[in-house]
């Protein structure tokens, strides 16, 4: 179900209450297992682009991340890993990230969503009802890995995990999340998961 293009002008959503969920722990596989979340644009590491994003909307920032746990941590942020072996996808990584949230909403974003703009997460708390997960769209196309949500519905996520529920998109099902069009910001959703593309990126991989 989609939310009509409406604007809020107060949000029961504040920045004390808003955690931000940066997602950078899978394998790389399409780009020959380089870890998206270090790699730098313009000398910045994407994960460092996108905690700087979240600073002004959010309590605090959290990565989800299983590999050069080290390098994540220079960030300063709380780093988890997840409990399932063998990269079992962004599920996995929101059941084992949600235990440690401290706020009753989140954010969420995926790390090779390097151009991605406050905007999209502006206009997301706004529609907010503060029950009901919201994710972006983009001509017609959802962004299940772009959403805002109740700590509640991320402490579902190891439960519907458990049942065989892998892919992002199957839990949303489950939540009954809407979506928001963002088709306006459609450029802060080119990902960076093809060799193409990562010919426009530097490949050091380290943290700035």
């Amino acid at each position: 179900m989609s939310l009509p293009d409406t604007n809020v002008s107060e949000s029961m959503v504040t920045r004390e209450n808003l955690t931000a969920v940066i997602l950078s722990g899978g394998q790389g596989s399409r780009l020959g297992g380089i870890d998206k979340g270090l790699m730098t644009v313009n000398g910045i590491a994407v994960v460092r682009r996108l905690q700087k994003l979240f600073e002004p909307l959010c309590k605090e920032v959290m990565i989800s991340a299983n590999r050069h746990l080290q390098t994540y941590r220079l960030s300063g942020c709380q780093i988890i890993t997840d409990e399932y072996r063998d990269y079992q996808g962004p599920v996995s990584g929101i059941a084992a990230i949600a235990p440690h949230i401290q706020t009753p909403y989140l954010l969420v974003c995926p790390c090779d969503l390097a151009g991605m703009v406050p905007a999209v997460y502006r206009k997301l708390i706004s529609v907010y009802d503060g029950e009901t997960a919201v994710m972006a769209s983009t001509e017609k196309i959802l962004q299940p890995l772009v959403f805002i949500a109740s700590r509640e519905d991320a402490l579902s996520a190891a439960g519907w995990f458990e049942k065989g529920i892998r892919s992002a998109r199957g839990w949303h099902e489950k939540l009954g999340t809407r979506s928001s069009d963002l088709g306006a910001y459609s450029h802060a959703f080119e990902n960076i998961n093809t060799a193409e593309k990562l010919k426009l990126l530097p490949l050091q991989q380290h943290l700035k």
